[in-house]
């Protein structure tokens, strides 16, 4: 039996430690960044603290503005001390100080900051919106010019599956009243005729599986509105729910009157 080792163990388990680092110290710079380049494992670090029964710990320190290195006093939580010199210990490798936990920023220089990012926030959305108002424009004009010109017929290289999506692309950013202005101008029996109308169309007969929800034909299909309040909004989805698919004979015997 090896008594000496035994002894020591003994001597380790009932030894008394006294943890330095108590809530409510003070604690000046000089001292955190002392403790920071000495001990520079972070469990270490973690073992000074001594408990504090439960209740959140709390210190006065000494913080150094990461801005302008003006020295202040802010009360730290122990989680946020423990980070504060966790940067300390990082700044003097020569890394970059950050932290969303805690930052050593003074007042004047958290003003300016916040200054600046607020400034930066409404530039990106003066920005942002300007980009999005142009992009709007194009899709908006560009739809208006190749899809709701009557009587238009897909280039050769084109198919109207192609013009579809295209066209559906572009609904997707374009102003909505504008594209129902640009739809009302137009004459009814000319606006039939456009490829917009026509995708919309073989979408609902698609949508109807190809046959007249009055009697089931599947002949001589044609789309309905039920009602002309959606008109020129035929691509939204109240417009599409006022469209359905019928055969041309019930069409004639129910437009104007179908529910």
């Amino acid at each position: 039996m090896n008594k000496e080792l035994i002894k020591k163990s003994l001597a380790y388990v009932n030894a008394t430690r006294n943890h330095p680092l108590s809530s409510g110290m003070n604690l000046d710079y000089e001292t955190i960044h002392a403790l920071a380049i000495k001990i520079p494992q972070k469990r270490d670090i973690r073992s000074l603290f001594a408990s504090n029964g439960g209740m959140p710990a709390s210190y006065l320190c000494g913080i150094k503005c990461d801005v302008c290195e003006m020295q202040y006093q802010s009360v730290l939580t122990k989680t946020s001390l423990i980070e504060y010199i966790n940067q300390i210990q990082r700044q003097s490798n020569g890394l970059q100080m950050f932290s969303f936990n805690f930052m050593p920023t003074c007042v004047e220089c958290k003003k300016i900051k916040d200054e600046k990012n607020a400034a930066s926030i409404k530039l990106y959305d003066e920005e942002f919106r300007r980009r999005h108002n142009e992009e709007r424009n194009y899709y908006t004009n560009y739809l208006i010019t190749n899809f709701l010109s009557p009587n238009a017929v897909p280039k050769s290289e084109y198919t109207w599956k192609d013009l579809s999506i295209k066209m559906n692309r572009c609904l997707i950013n374009c102003d909505d009243e504008k594209i129902s202005k640009a739809i009302l101008d137009l004459e009814y029996r000319d606006f039939l005729t456009t490829p917009y109308w026509r995708i919309i169309s073989y979408e609902i007969k698609r949508r109807n599986k190809f046959k007249c929800l009055m009697c089931d034909s599947k002949e001589n299909l044609n789309v309905h509105h039920k009602n002309y309040d959606y008109h020129g909004f035929e691509h939204t989805i109240d417009g599409i729910k006022s469209l359905v698919c019928v055969c041309k004979s019930c069409h004639s015997k129910h437009h104007g009157h179908y529910e």
